[in-house]
């Protein structure tokens, strides 16, 4: 799809005056966390699939391997990839579901983020799921080191989201983004 700047730019504009002119829902915490928990539902499926499958392959060769131990390790990483997660997500899944959602089904913004991230978030799921049957292969105990491999594969993605993003968002798209944002949350025009 041919997407230009003025096409960009008017569709940031209609975003700014929908916020504006509805009386849109301020997301509770449990909106946002529900967002939140949609992605790491796939980050705790995977760890939990991966050690049930090196405790079910190398429980019986190794006299010391326990189960247990490989939960309590992975919890950690699970627990620090939550963290990010939260860190990455919550301001932006608030600000998103204050725009009505019929409004952002219809905003070319919108859509272009929308399918960056689902790209990016599915590299990432299979880029995991190929380290996670890495660290199986590799012999037991590994598959509790997958939390690293989250952590630096949601830090590149993210960092690699906003590079491919940033074209997009021209000086006046960011002018605008900022207006939302100050409409939304009064609090951090206040602030500055």
């Amino acid at each position: 799809m041919k997407v230009t700047r003025s096409m960009i730019e008017q569709d940031a504009q209609y975003l700014l005056e929908s916020v504006q002119a509805t009386d849109y829902e301020i997301p509770s915490s449990g909106d946002i966390f529900k967002v939140i928990f949609k992605v790491y539902g796939f980050v705790v499926l995977l760890q939990v699939v991966a050690v049930l499958v090196d405790w079910f392959l190398y429980s019986a060769s190794y006299k010391y391997y326990s189960l247990f131990s490989m939960v309590i390790f992975s919890g950690i990483s699970l627990v620090i990839i939550f963290g990010v997660l939260c860190i990455m997500l919550y301001q932006n899944v608030s600000l998103a579901l204050c725009i009505p959602e019929d409004v952002r089904r219809q905003s070319l913004v919108c859509q272009i983020v929308r399918a960056k991230l689902r790209s990016y978030f599915v590299a990432v799921i299979l880029f995991n799921t190929i380290v996670a049957s890495v660290l199986i292969y590799c012999g037991q105990a590994y598959a509790g080191g997958l939390g690293a491999s989250w952590f630096v594969s949601l830090g590149i993605a993210s960092v690699c989201f906003s590079y491919s993003t940033a074209r997009y968002f021209t000086p006046q798209v960011m002018a605008v983004i900022d207006k939302i944002a100050e409409v939304i949350t009064p609090s951090t025009s206040v602030n500055k």
